[in-house]
Order: C-alpha cells, then structure tokens, then sequence
C-alpha cells in the first residue's frame, strides 16, 4: 500500500491477544480471575494530506485557519467490536498463567522534563501527532462489551452493553487561550441504540434467555475540554451541554427513542447484585 497515494490503513478480523489477571476475591476468599478477550472485524485510519489539492481547496474554519498540520479529514473507524470479560473461580493452575499489573505510570513532573529536554524535531513531531489527534474523527459501530459472571451451579448468566454508533467529532478550538497555551477543544460526541441486557441460561434449557436492563436509546452532546488532552480523563476538565439527535430515516430507534428505560425484574438485579 502507498500510504502518499492512498492515505489510508485498513485492519481486518483482528483479534486481541488473551489477557489473565486476578481481581479481589470474593466472600469464600477464592481467587477470582478474569480473563479478556476480544476480537474486531476492521480498523481502519483514513486522512488526506495538507499539501493536497482537494484538501486546500476546502474551505477552513476559524477555529484551525493557523493550523499547519500535516494531515487533514483524519478519521479512525472501528467496525464490530466485540470484547468480552470472563469471571471464573481460579485454581493453582489458572493462577500461574496470571498476569500481574500493569508497571506504575510515569509522574506527571517526569513527562514534563522529557518534553522540556526532547529536541526541536521531536517537539515538532510531537505538535503534529498532537494536531491530528485534535482533529479526529472517531467512529464506532456495531460494538459490544460482554462480562460473563462465574457460573452457580450450572446456570449461566453474562451482562451486555452495545449500541449501534458512537462517534466523536471534532469541532475545533476556542480563542480562549491563555498565553503559551491552547484553546479549549469543542466536540461532539452522538450515541445512538445504546442498550443493556441480562443473558441468562439455566442448567437444562437448551436456548439462553434475553433480558433488557437499559431499553436501546439515543443521545449526543457538546463537550468542551477545558483543560488536558483529548482523550485524557473523563471525570474532570470536560463541560458537556446535550442537544437533540436528529432522527434518521429508516432508524426506528432514533424516531421511537423516548429516554431512559430501565428494566429492573429479579432477573435483572440478580446479576448486577452479583458484580
């Protein structure tokens, strides 16, 4: 592939690596393991080059009228991704297949001073990732997380989250920077046919039942990021204001959507009071 002529990667049918780690143990005190799969059926990154014709002939905004990055139009695509957490009760075997935590993270004054050291073409190369990932879009369908609880004598039950899309769209950066740093970023992120569902199968019945916890619904809001990086932390430097999803034609999900639904019979509290 020539990345200058196509400028595009495409991954297909990946599968994630298999992961064993341990969690708390429960009230018996046995070891309860988790292990992670995971597969997808395409990544693909797509972008044209600055210094194309039919990306310079595009109008700019204000927002990245100074922008001098390498790329434009970057957008990340994943397409049915399926990722599951298995709950078991572990043993010795499983015990020594587990794999320990993750090294400690960097502190914060650490990646300061290798930023403050790294030279003029690293510092460039790093503006520039920087830039791209600023200006992505991601996009997300047909996805699902999966977490199978440790079986009770020989009754199964998993709990499901999903949607039909998820997409992060950025809308550039604000003029309300401070000297020496950058505007706040505004985005947009929509949600639509997300849902939650109990999956039980009993020792004996021969098909799983299907329970709804949380009826498919749609959502998109405004996020400014005020402070960090993009895709850094949620739970802080983030001011979201929602606004109404425009339905779609033939998309029964965004026409019918009326809010939140929460389903809540003793099958349903039943599994989440196992978490």
């Amino acid at each position: 592939s020539n990345l200058m002529a196509d400028a595009k990667i495409i991954l297909r049918n990946v599968k994630l690596r298999s992961q064993v780690s341990d969690i708390q143990p429960g009230p018996s005190k046995d070891l309860i393991v988790l292990t992670t799969t995971g597969t997808v059926q395409e990544v693909a990154f797509t972008w044209s080059w600055a210094l194309s014709s039919s990306s310079s002939s595009k109008k700019k905004s204000d927002s990245d009228s100074d922008n001098n990055s390498w790329v434009r139009d970057a957008a990340l695509t994943i397409k049915g991704l399926k990722f599951k957490m298995q709950l078991s009760v572990g043993n010795e075997e499983t015990q020594n297949k587990i794999k320990r935590g993750l090294p400690p993270k960097s502190s914060s004054s650490k990646k300061l001073e290798t930023i403050r050291k790294e030279g003029k073409l690293k510092a460039y190369v790093r503006d520039q990732v920087e830039q791209i990932i600023d200006a992505l879009t991601l996009n997300v369908t047909e996805f699902n997380f999966t977490l199978a609880l440790p079986q009770q004598e020989g009754n199964f039950s998993d709990i499901t989250v999903g949607g039909q899309s998820v997409e992060a769209r950025s809308l550039g950066r604000l003029f309300d920077a401070t000297v020496g740093d950058k505007g706040s970023l505004k985005q947009q992120l929509s949600l639509r046919s997300f849902y939650a569902n109990v999956r039980t199968l009993i020792k004996g019945q021969q098909k799983a039942s299907t329970y709804p916890i949380l009826a498919p619904f749609s959502y998109r809001v405004v996020a400014t990021r005020r402070t960090g990086k993009r895709f850094s932390s949620f739970g802080s430097g983030l001011e979201c204001i929602g606004e109404p999803l425009p339905s779609v034609r033939g998309n029964s999900d965004s026409l019918n959507d009326e809010g939140l639904v929460f389903h809540t019979s003793s099958v349903q509290m039943d599994a989440l009071t196992r978490l």
